[in-house]
């Protein structure tokens, strides 16, 4: 009479278990396709540091530019200071200041268009960081994954010689 209690509890453990088991194998596979969606991100993240790098190196000639544009600015506008006093002198240095001028307005213009350069390569410059700081934060995902997913394994390892024993003890 207890043997058919323990029998029949055996066989109701063992129905838990393969039960259990079905449930670790569904869990691992669903964190081998996490981790198989966080390789494909980290090499997408390779790929984007890469073009983080190339853009450092293009905000550093940007700045140069910058530097060089400021320059050729504030050199033009005292040309320009000194033009005006030489057109009270003459009329004949009158067309000189007009294309000094046109010079002014395209070196103002070149220096728009690098500031908003510098301004688009910032804002570049922070999305970089975004995504390096989403890319650590991946890596610890994935770290965190494996851990969990060898502890799913030692625990189906576990279950499955639990699983065995119950079966040589049936028999």
């Amino acid at each position: 009479m207890d043997y058919k209690k323990l029998i029949n509890s055996l066989l109701q453990e063992n129905i838990e278990l393969q039960d259990k088991i079905e449930n670790y194998h569904t869990q691992l596979q669903k964190k081998d396709e996490e981790i198989q969606l966080l390789a494909d991100d980290y090499e997408c993240k390779a790929s984007l540091q890469s073009r983080m790098d190339n853009n450092k190196l293009e905000i550093a000639q940007l700045k140069i530019n910058y530097n060089k544009e400021i320059e050729k600015n504030n050199s033009l506008q005292l040309m320009q200071e000194q033009m005006e006093l030489e057109l009270l002198k003459a009329n004949k240095k009158d067309q000189k200041n007009k294309h000094l001028a046109a010079s002014l307005i395209a070196s103002n213009t070149e220096l728009q268009i690098t500031t908003q350069n510098l301004d688009d390569a910032t804002a570049l410059y922070k999305t970089v960081q975004k995504l390096k700081f989403q890319l650590a934060e991946a890596n610890s995902l994935s770290e965190t994954v494996q851990i969990e997913n060898r502890q799913l394994k030692d625990e189906i390892k576990e279950l499955n010689d639990l699983l065995a024993y119950v079966r040589n003890k049936k028999n």
